[in-house]
């Protein structure tokens, strides 16, 4: 089986339609379909049905010509046919492309356009093109109508613009798609028989600067040093990197920390995309970014970053063996939240062996760069907790065994 005529184009139909194929043709007055049969001509029929299905079919006349084959000249247009070959039988629908030529007048954006989605109002031709099963089930033949603009994507934490294409199977009086998140125009091309036939549709529009808001954020915590700090919660003083990027649309930007999840008690708030903030008091924090348009008619809020400072603690070894064998080399005292701290070292005799100033420094076991024998030596620590308890702890150091014993 065949179509012939000015422009044809022949499309697979899905199997649940009980169609072999789709023919699309430029126009169904110069179109015809020619069937050739080795089984010969008397016993092959032609019927034609309508949106009712195959059940509503007519017979309809065909011009026999020679080896065996028909031709149907009068092709009705948006018409289902079948053919029976003896006990075979083959059912496909003809398109006739002249009645649903796609075209573009105008495209413009719609006052209806939100923060989510933008939408543009449309104007021609380019409404769904309908065929149906044998059952008489409605079915759409996509037009393929490309719609393409520009956005910002989010690419490994950061802001990337890109194209993006939406392909649609038809338009009706408008066309919806994400918002962009920067300026742009839109380019609607179509349809993909005017592309097949070398007849593309192609309207830009005006240029469309972008109202939706969007960031990407982060939270980073900077740490000195925690390998003596206790496990649990975070240990305080902590500072933290706040990081985030909009695009050009956020006017309004702010960082905020609050007590609470719902932010009805916030603590701080930095207009600053990207800042240094300390953490220093226990308890829970809550911290998000929110941004704006100029005329706050679209909002962005992150999600939730969550932290805890534990509460103030200072626990302090009595023993370590300074005999560089990566073990137990140095004393130190593991605390969690002290912000500020004194460690005076001292052996039997009162003579100062070190001193330090934060909880992470450690003894290395010498005095004026030379090991200190084994044995009993003792500290004095002043400090206080992030929570505002004050230490006052006092002890005695044992080395076990020194370098040079």
């Amino acid at each position: 089986m065949s179509a012939g005529g000015p422009g044809v184009i022949k499309i697979d139909a899905p199997a649940s339609s009980g169609l072999k194929c789709i023919y699309v043709v430029d126009n169904c007055n110069e179109a015809t379909i020619e069937y050739s049969t080795s089984n010969g001509t008397a016993n092959v029929s032609w019927m034609s049905f309508d949106n009712r299905g195959s059940a509503y079919a007519e017979n309809v006349d065909t011009t026999i010509g020679s080896g065996g084959t028909l031709t149907l000249s009068n092709v009705k247009p948006d018409c289902g046919y079948i053919i029976s070959d003896g006990a075979r039988q083959l059912a496909f629908w003809v398109v006739d492309y002249s009645r649903h030529r796609f075209e573009i007048k105008s495209a413009s954006i719609s006052d209806q356009t939100d923060c989510q989605s933008t939408i543009l109002d449309f104007e021609g031709e380019a409404s769904p093109i309908n065929y149906y099963s044998t059952t008489g089930r409605r079915l759409e033949l996509s037009r393929e109508i490309s719609v393409k603009y520009t956005t910002l994507v989010n690419v490994e934490g950061k802001f990337e613009m890109q194209t993006v294409e939406r392909t649609l199977p038809s338009i009706t009086s408008e066309i919806r798609v994400d918002a962009p998140l920067c300026e742009t125009t839109f380019t609607i091309s179509g349809d993909r028989f005017k592309a097949q036939w070398g007849e593309t549709d192609e309207y830009v529009t005006a240029a469309y600067a972008s109202t939706a808001v969007d960031a990407i954020t982060s939270i980073e915590t900077v740490e000195n040093d925690a390998s003596n700090q206790q496990e649990g919660a975070t240990s305080g003083p902590l500072k933290i990197n706040l990081t985030a990027e909009t695009n050009d649309a956020a006017v309004f930007k702010e960082w905020q920390i609050s007590s609470d999840p719902e932010f009805d008690a916030i603590i701080d708030r930095i207009q600053s995309q990207t800042d240094t903030y300390t953490l220093a008091d226990t308890g829970k924090y809550f911290i998000r970014f929110v941004a704006a348009n100029a005329d706050a008619s679209c909002s962005y809020t992150s999600e939730t970053y969550e932290l805890e400072i534990g509460e103030s603690s200072i626990k302090c070894p009595n023993a370590f063996t300074p005999n560089n064998d990566g073990v137990n080399d140095e004393w130190k005292v593991s605390y969690r939240s002290i912000i500020d701290f004194e460690c005076v070292i001292f052996n039997r005799w009162g003579t100062r062996i070190a001193t330090l100033t934060h909880p992470s420094q450690g003894w290395d076991g010498k005095y004026r760069n030379s090991p200190v024998p084994s044995g009993t030596y003792y500290y004095v620590i002043k400090a206080r907790g992030a929570d505002g308890r004050q230490y006052n702890l006092s002890g005695d150091i044992n080395i076990l065994k020194s370098k040079n014993q």
